[in-house]
């Protein structure tokens, strides 16, 4: 805890600095927003011994009241004001994020916090600036905040989103490449990912296979069970199978037994090897 609030409020003081957002931070890390977010707000009796604020430091006085005004913010600056613990700061400054998408991850954050007003204006920056490129990239913020409360609002634009995004049955489709993410970063939420399984698009079946198999026992035996059915695409039924494998045992037998007359000669193939394998 203490070595994250360390780089976070390292990280402060080096946007203070002038340096760019993307020298200091790795933008497509969750977790460093969340540390920048910490960081810029941190005061004495949570900041490690020996770490000096982004707002202690000489100059300061002078870069608050930059942001604080109504004027132009360099890109550094604006993720300063986002993060400020003054939330008329943070407010004002999600009206000046049109022009910077690399700060929609702090746009994200502040779809969760306490503060009404400034969650709504955050919200409607976020559904301004949301779209199927975007979506795959804060996919992965979005669904690492969407554990805390009040954050129904950005995961439930994030899966409209990527629902409207185009399927072409590749691998490389949005949604494909988003849920790669969010299991390359391990924050794929089981329950939100479920629906998917039914995606039309054959990539995204694989994808969102792939990031349940670690929890494949959260996945509804019956829920799995039904999909095996020849009404459903192969995909489907692939990754149902895949699922319930994963499981061993007595759900993976009786996956099995289910595929054992299918008119797919791989799936029947897949079922026989379940079976002796028991």
């Amino acid at each position: 805890m203490r070595a994250d609030i360390r780089r976070g409020v390292a990280a402060a003081v080096r946007l203070a600095q002038g340096e760019s957002v993307r020298d200091v931070l790795d933008v497509r890390d969750p977790r460093a927003w969340l540390g920048l977010d910490t960081g810029v707000r941190a005061d004495e009796f949570f900041c490690p011994p020996g770490v000096v604020q982004w707002d202690r430091m000489a100059g300061a006085r002078e870069l608050t009241d930059v942001l604080r005004g109504p004027g132009p913010l360099t890109e550094s600056q604006l993720a300063l004001a986002l993060c400020h613990r003054d939330g008329r700061i943070r407010q004002a400054a999600l009206d000046r994020t049109a022009g910077y998408p690399v700060l929609l991850p702090v746009v994200v954050l502040r779809c969760a916090e306490w503060a009404p007003p400034v969650r709504d204006r955050a919200r409607q920056r976020l559904a301004e600036g949301l779209d199927a490129l975007t979506a795959v990239s804060l996919a992965p913020m979005i669904l690492l905040v969407g554990r805390r409360n009040r954050a129904d609002f950005a995961v439930g634009l994030l899966d409209e989103t990527l629902r409207r995004a185009p399927a072409t049955g590749s691998s490389r489709s949005a949604p494909a490449r988003a849920v790669a993410g969010l299991r390359v970063l391990d924050v794929a939420d089981v329950r939100r990912l479920r629906p998917l399984v039914d995606d039309p698009a054959a990539g995204v079946v694989r994808e969102v296979t792939a990031a349940q198999l670690p929890s494949a026992e959260l996945v509804p035996e019956e829920w799995l069970t039904e999909r095996l059915g020849a009404r459903w695409p192969r995909p489907v039924q692939v990754a149902a199978f895949r699922l319930l494998d994963a499981r061993g045992g007595s759900v993976r037998r009786r996956a099995a037994e289910a595929l054992s007359d299918d008119p797919d000669v791989k799936l029947r193939g897949w079922a026989e090897r379940a079976v002796k394998q028991g």
